[in-house]
């Protein structure tokens, strides 16, 4: 089976939770009114099936994105980053990093920091 891929910043989780709005609207639509003329009430109904298939693979990718807490405020206030966990809505400290060389070309790389919230134990990821 196919595994859609993971909703991966704020901008794809929107772009998805209207797809999944207007993939509502459309079901509801198609539910309402009669086929097409043309169309096989048969084949109509597997249309309705099949985009509701989609949207639960929609719905699954959003609820994923919002259990992970995506959503970090990232800060630093007199030179120490912040991150606001998703879990609990409180500000933790991140620990401090240095980023990636790329070897021979000069070249630096955000470094993907993974941590864990020491009030709630929530994991954190942040790529800066």
């Amino acid at each position: 089976m196919h595994e859609p891929p993971r909703i991966a910043t704020e901008q794809q989780y929107r772009v998805v939770r209207d797809a999944a709005s207007e993939l509502r609207a459309a079901i509801d639509k198609a539910q309402t009114s009669p086929p097409d003329r043309g169309v096989h009430p048969r084949v109509h109904m597997a249309g309705i099936e099949t985009m509701r298939t989609q949207l639960e693979d929609l719905e699954r990718q959003l609820r994923e994105y919002e259990t992970r807490g995506p959503r970090r405020d990232l800060r630093a206030v007199d030179g120490v980053t912040t991150v606001r966990c998703s879990a609990c809505r409180r500000d933790v400290e991140a620990p401090r990093h240095e980023p990636w060389l790329i070897h021979g070309t000069g070249q630096y790389v955000p470094a993907l920091v993974a941590f864990i919230c020491p009030h709630c134990e929530n994991e954190i990821r942040i790529a800066r």
